[in-house]
């Protein structure tokens, strides 16, 4: 049962990556306090630009910003550093960008 699994599981990501491709890029998203020296240092260190998204809790109503910010595969470990070094209490987010149009891709 093991092996079915593994091999229907392996089968599947193979049939996902011919029909869609390898990703080209990561989208990350950040929940800092520190969002301005943040998006500040990933322009510098990784001549990468961000952008704040405004975003509000439903159930408390709370209003919070979010950094988004889309790299290279190879440099997720940088922007790792560069968010655990400036606020240690951050989240972030990096998953695949599947399809990107515009300058830079």
């Amino acid at each position: 049962a093991l092996w079915g699994f593994l091999t229907i599981f392996i089968a599947s990501q193979l049939v996902d990556l011919i029909l869609t491709g390898k990703a080209a890029a990561k989208f990350a998203i950040v929940e800092t306090r520190q969002i301005s020296l943040i998006g500040q240092k990933i322009q510098q260190d990784m001549s990468r630009t961000s952008a704040v998204i405004p975003a509000r809790n439903p159930g408390s109503g709370e209003s919070k910003e979010f950094l988004l910010t889309i790299i290279d595969s190879g440099q997720v470990n940088k922007l790792r550093d560069i968010v655990k070094f400036t606020d240690p209490q951050a989240t972030v987010i990096v998953s695949d960008a599947r399809e990107l149009l515009g300058n830079g891709f």
